[in-house]
């Protein structure tokens, strides 16, 4: 009798214990199978997110190429341009500063109209090098609606570094109206404690 107590009181036991390892067996397999299905749930919306980045730099690029294509692009790499500024340098004007004849060439009458100084015909330096440089411009460069080239500028600055803000213009030429695509080029002269900046730019009709 004593012993089928005994027997009772083991299968009992080991009967609790199954219970328990059953339902241990069983949260852990519902465990499992959230941690995997938020796995994927994490996964789809990496996706997701990967997808949405993707799309927005595909519009980026489109709206970039239907910007270059609506504006024409400039090389300011142009030899031809380059050569041009080169010699009109070396032009000599009809401003003396110190003494006549000691007329100022180009590049040295640019400095005189940034120190604001007067030539000794009483005509101030900018407004020579502006009547100059126009008067190299045109003939230099004919514009016309029947001519390769409809447009040009010329932009005279100081700066002190490359920035866009530290800029102290100094002559403005434009004329025409730009239609095509652009060729230019920078001619620098060193100016301590910076440096002045001639930039040309031709306009060409587009073929």
């Amino acid at each position: 009798m004593r012993i089928r107590k005994d027997r009772l009181k083991t299968n009992h036991y080991f009967g609790k214990r199954s219970k328990l390892r059953n339902l241990k067996l069983h949260f852990n397999f519902r465990n499992k199978r959230n941690n995997i299905l938020n796995s994927r749930l994490s996964q789809h919306e990496m996706v997701g997110f990967i997808l949405i980045v993707i799309m927005v730099v595909i519009i980026g690029l489109i709206a970039l190429v239907f910007y270059l294509k609506g504006s024409p692009v400039a090389e300011y790499k142009n030899e031809n341009v380059a050569n041009f500024l080169q010699a009109s340098m070396l032009y000599t004007t009809n401003c003396a500063i110190n003494f006549v004849p000691e007329y100022e060439n180009l590049e040295d009458l640019i400095k005189s109209c940034y120190r604001n100084e007067k030539c000794l015909n009483e005509k101030m330096a900018c407004f020579v090098l502006n009547e100059t440089l126009s008067e190299i411009m045109n003939k230099s460069w004919l514009i016309g609606s029947e001519r390769p080239v409809n447009a040009y500028s010329i932009f005279i600055y100081y700066s002190e570094n490359k920035s866009v803000e530290g800029k102290k213009e100094i002559l403005r030429i434009e004329k025409g109206n730009c239609t095509g695509n652009r060729i230019g080029a920078e001619h620098l002269i060193h100016y301590n404690p910076g440096s002045i900046t001639t930039r040309a730019e031709i306009c060409y009709t587009s073929q």
